[in-house]
């Protein structure tokens, strides 16, 4: 079955796309002139600020992928604020969100068309558009539910998933084969929801540490077995013997699996073989109650 989202999963995406403000990364060098619309952090503070560390933040820039070893500031402005630049200093602003891989930056591989192509040409960066809240306002409605789409066809293309069977316990029916309107669920968070059929995981980062207290909290052991039976955790392991992924049996041979931790990501119900196919590197362990 292929899975396609609602009008409600593109309005939450539009309305969500960005970030209250827009973030850009400085290489030390680039100084703005002072205004009371903007505030500079250095990159050292950054995971750790109260409101621009926070995940919606974390997940639209991708601060995971920036270049450290350049990033040594971050400029947070209020949306009006980069309108204000001289059009010379909007091209240097833009160029370093290319050059220290900010995200929210697109090139035609992701943003396809002509409308599109006039955007990058126009305001675009080395054939990339550095997306902020000038140029998603300056969007009418239809460009900007196109441009949330295709934001998600880059996070996850595989659409593909299975139908629920009959049986599927109601609280894992509400998130099977959907988008969770929410940021930060991620793979642990899923499973120990499934698991625990408690809601607060979905509306969290899970880390390992915590996903492995709350699924021996809710009774589960490391089980001797090599084939899941529904209820069962799937856990998988790096040749480090890291945890780095997680799913849940809904029934032999089917699990319910979340990749990523952004809200572009879906939850699915993929064949168990169809997700160790997906970590091929990787040690699966079955955890059972």
């Amino acid at each position: 079955m292929h899975l396609s989202p609602s009008q409600e999963d593109i309005d939450y995406w539009v309305s969500t796309l960005l970030p209250p403000k827009d973030v850009y990364y400085l290489d030390g060098h680039y100084r703005p002139a002072p205004d009371p619309r903007y505030e500079i952090i250095p990159v050292t503070e950054l995971r750790d600020h109260p409101q621009y560390g926070a995940i919606e933040y974390l997940n639209a820039y991708e601060y995971w992928a920036m270049d450290n070893d350049k990033t040594r500031e971050v400029l947070v402005s209020e949306p009006d604020y980069f309108a204000s630049l001289p059009m010379p200093e909007r091209a240097r602003l833009f160029g370093l969100q290319v050059a220290l891989k900010r995200g929210m930056v697109f090139d035609n591989d992701v943003l396809r068309g002509k409308a599109f192509q006039k955007m990058i040409q126009h305001a675009g960066v080395e054939g990339r558009l550095v997306l902020n809240h000038l140029i998603w306002e300056r969007m009418n409605l239809n460009i900007r539910q196109q441009t949330a789409q295709r934001v998600a066809r880059s996070w996850e293309d595989d659409w593909e998933v299975e139908d629920l069977p009959a049986s599927l316990a109601p609280h894992i029916q509400q998130i099977a084969n959907t988008w969770l309107h929410t940021e930060g669920a991620n793979c642990f968070g899923v499973a120990l929801y499934a698991a625990a059929n408690a809601g607060e995981w979905l509306h969290t980062w899970v880390d390992q540490a915590t996903f492995l207290s709350g699924i021996e909290a809710s009774g589960y052991l490391l089980s001797a077995d090599t084939q899941e039976q529904a209820g069962d955790l799937l856990l998988f392991y790096d040749a480090k013997d890291h945890l780095r992924h997680a799913a849940f049996a809904v029934e032999q041979g089917l699990v319910l699996n979340k990749n990523g931790q952004v809200k572009f990501q879906p939850v699915k119900l993929l064949r168990t073989q169809k997700l160790r196919d997906e970590w091929p590197d990787h040690r699966m362990a079955i955890w059972r109650r």
